[in-house]
């Protein structure tokens, strides 16, 4: 405990080193005994060995090393030297955490000076891997060492973890990290950086770890590894991705943003049309969660603080399970639409702390001039709003040419009940197939039957024709599908003229690379081939000088077709044959049987 270079004179001061069981201390090199703590009257290098009131040397044990760690898979052990022994020394008590290996063991048999006692950490009697007993970190222990004399001492050891410890990836990729010492701190940071930024998909970033139903949000962090946190040394943290965030329903495409492309970020909002409606769905949108931690209930949704007062006034938030519905406010007054900025919303999952801003801009802008068309040569927009092709004709070539470019249609009649094609608003497209196109193949169940559910009879003039029979041949497809003997109107190669009018928006003007309907478009469908009746009436706007429109100088001014002077096809079954529908010839206004597998030019029309 002591030791120095003193002079013969002096003497040596071990109060220090003196405490209650020691009375003096023995020259171990002439077996004097000087009591107290002050020794003198000794010459030469020496030893002191303690001692005590009676002279028996004081017993000592002490362990090398103090602390035991233990890892998931094994545990320390410690070698106890134990001296100033009377008789022989044993282990009078140990603690619950350790146990003795092997025997006390002497450094020489015939006589000892001193005593080895190797201890260890216990092994868990439940693991089947003999894994160590759990303890908490720096668990105090004690083994105790007494001797015949009855001299007691306590040696104490402070029992430590060293945790194996494993980052994975969100697919459970591992990363192992090797043991740590218990205490060993990380950061948010460090454990994102243990995992290559190859194992996170595009798009997703890591938010949280978890450890079985346990998630550590950013904020948890700096985690350390001990016990006040984990109950176990085998440690493995998975990453945990941000949700998922998609318009799974409604919106509103323009032609510079078409529904498709929109991702909802500040540059690329979800937008909403002040001039939707419940059924075209253009003034709402459906957002859907995927991937979130929380409930679907505890999924919230915010706009920005600075926004919170126009997004109310504007908006009206449905939740529904893992999806928000985002309406236009009904009540909403036009003048009061607020569509000068986007809006952000942030969405929530609190269970990992992830957010997501996903932005939102209303549209008030119509390419139009009408919100809707309402009379005979009005151009029809791809966002629904009309314009006169007289006012059309009337702005510069600059804004002509930005207008056209979503020009879908030009209406040819607008009706009332009265009316010879009832109260209905018709266009027709602006795209014709001018080649030919068969109404049906040879092979098709409708070449030989008189579908007479279709049939649509003129009678009169050239120029001046009636019609009796079925007029509107918005569901004359369908009616061939219902008609006896009929089931093949579902293969597209059977009725090339009622699939181009079916699906007419896949059309494509002239050198254009993608077609004037944008993907979500209101306007995808509902495209047909027109009846007789109908077909008679678009070429009667051929010769309208009354309105100042004529059909072909609109369409060609929009970028589309002018008709050809010859035959297209309606969708009506003719009444003399049944191998023959009828067509309309253009150049001379007459009708005609044609043979159904024969070739004639095919135009798509649409009620708006």
């Amino acid at each position: 405990v002591a030791s120095g270079t003193y002079y013969a004179r002096d003497g040596i001061n071990l109060s220090t080193a003196t405490t209650s069981d020691i009375a003096g201390w023995q020259c171990a090199e002439d077996g004097s005994v000087h009591y107290g703590s002050y020794v003198t009257g000794v010459r030469g290098d020496i030893t002191l060995n303690a001692v005590s009131a009676s002279g028996v040397p004081v017993l000592s044990a002490t362990a090398s090393p103090e602390n035991l760690y233990a890892t998931a898979t094994s545990g320390d052990t410690t070698t106890i030297t134990i001296t100033g022994v009377t008789g022989s020394p044993q282990v009078s008590s140990i603690s619950n955490e350790l146990e003795q290996q092997g025997a006390i063991v002497p450094d020489n048999a015939s006589n000892p000076t001193s005593y080895t006692l190797t201890v260890k950490i216990k092994g868990d009697p439940t693991s089947t891997m003999g894994d160590p007993i759990w303890f908490n970190d720096d668990t105090t222990a004690n083994v105790t060492i007494t001797d015949d004399s009855g001299a007691i001492k306590s040696v104490p050891l402070t029992l430590k973890n060293k945790y194996t410890f494993t980052v994975a990836d969100a697919s459970n990729s591992p990363y192992p990290q090797g043991d740590k010492d218990q205490g060993t701190s990380y950061s948010f940071d460090d454990l994102k950086g243990i995992i290559p930024s190859s194992a996170i998909p595009a798009g997703r970033e890591v938010v949280a770890f978890e450890e079985g139903t346990r998630i550590f949000k950013e904020s948890d962090f700096p985690i350390t590894l001990g016990s006040s946190t984990f109950t176990q040394r085998l440690v493995r943290l998975k990453a945990v991705l941000d949700f998922t965030c998609s318009r799974s329903d409604g919106g509103y495409g323009t032609t510079a943003s078409p529904l498709n492309s929109q991702t909802g970020t500040s540059t690329n909002p979800y937008l909403l049309n002040y001039y939707g409606n419940d059924t075209n769905k253009r003034n709402q949108i459906e957002l859907e969660i995927s991937d979130h931690k929380c409930a679907d209930s505890a999924l919230t949704i915010e706009p920005a603080p600075a926004q919170t007062a126009i997004f109310n006034a504007t908006f009206d938030i449905t939740p529904t399970g893992n999806k928000f519905l985002i309406k236009i406010n009904p009540a909403l007054a036009e003048n009061s639409v607020y569509t000068s900025d986007t809006i952000k919303l942030t969405i929530t999952d609190p269970t990992t702390g992830a957010k997501k801003d996903i932005h939102v801009q209303l549209m008030k802008n119509r390419i139009g001039n009408k919100p809707a068309p309402n009379a005979v040569g009005d151009i029809v927009f791809n966002d629904g709003s009309a314009m006169s092709y007289t006012d059309f004709n009337g702005l510069s070539t600059a804004v002509q040419n930005e207008k056209k470019a979503a020009a879908i249609a030009l209406i040819f009649y607008k009706g009332s009940s009265g009316d010879a094609l009832g109260a209905r608003t018709l266009g027709v497209g602006l795209k014709h197939d001018r080649n030919g196109l068969k109404w049906c193949t040879t092979s098709a169940d409708a070449r030989d039957k008189n579908i007479d559910t279709i049939q649509c009879i003129p009678s009169g003039s050239p120029g001046a024709y009636n019609f009796s029979g079925d007029k509107d041949g918005s569901n004359n497809l369908a009616q061939i599908d219902a008609f006896d003997g009929v089931d093949d109107t579902g293969t597209e190669a059977n009725y090339p003229a009622f699939y181009f009018a079916k699906k007419y928006n896949e059309q494509k003007l002239g050198s254009e690379s993608s077609s004037r309907i944008p993907a979500g478009s209101e306007f995808e469908d509902g495209w047909y081939l027109p009846s007789i009746a109908e077909l008679f009436q678009i070429y009667a706007c051929r010769e309208d000088s009354t309105n100042g429109f004529n059909i072909d100088t609109a369409s060609q001014a929009l970028g589309g077709d002018s008709f050809r002077t010859s035959s297209y096809w309606s969708s009506s079954q003719s009444a003399s044959y049944d191998y023959s529908a009828y067509g309309h010839n253009f150049a001379n206004s007459f009708y005609y049987d044609y043979s159904k597998d024969g070739d004639n030019s095919v135009c798509a029309v649409r009620a708006f």
